[in-house]
């Protein structure tokens, strides 16, 4: 059963349209020609699909600002380090793909592989925003300022499209499961 949205998803929805509002008309026209589309793009749609997950599964408010300080959290790595962490993830993964495989404890290895392989698809993707902004000029504190915003905004696009534009894709996804 869809879910009808509530006065409040209403008012999250109404403030979350006017912060990114300002957030848009804030930022340097100069800036708008270095700013690396492309990465950004992607890391978006990343934290996207994060925010639509969260809310399909209906997770408490706690698990979204967890997501959110997290986003922002992972701005303060270094592109090399979140390439390396990025790569351990996916090792992990790895070892628990094979270990799905060869049916030991299978629901805990598959879901180990599915969760680091995301985790490392994540790392990578802010490692390689990280690098084309820090080559295209940007210094370390608006670096992390954009990486902390992208992330807000894509889980607030992802909870958007979960409340408002398709509401029944989740629910036919959990009944999937």
């Amino acid at each position: 059963m869809v879910q009808v949205p509530t006065q409040m998803d209403v008012t999250i929805a109404v403030l979350g349209g006017l912060f990114t509002g300002i957030v848009a008309f804030r930022i340097p026209r100069q800036d708008l020609d270095r700013v690396p589309l492309s990465g950004l793009t992607l890391l978006i749609l990343v934290y996207g699909l994060a925010g639509w997950g969260l809310a399909i599964a209906r997770v408490p408010i706690g698990a979204w600002i967890g997501a959110a300080v997290a986003a922002m959290l992972v701005g303060f790595g270094s592109s090399i380090q979140l390439g390396r962490s990025g790569l351990v993830a996916f090792g992990f993964a790895g070892v628990s793909a094979i270990a799905w495989v060869l049916r030991q404890n299978v629901e805990l290895a598959r879901w180990s592989a599915i969760g680091f392989g995301l985790a490392g698809l994540w790392l990578w993707a802010v490692g390689g925003a990280r690098y084309r902004m820090e080559r295209a000029g940007f210094r370390r504190s608006p670096v992390q300022w954009s990486f902390a915003i992208v992330g807000w905004e894509g889980l607030w696009m992802g909870w958007l499209i979960s409340t408002f534009v398709a509401p029944q894709v989740g629910t036919w996804l959990m009944q999937l499961g």
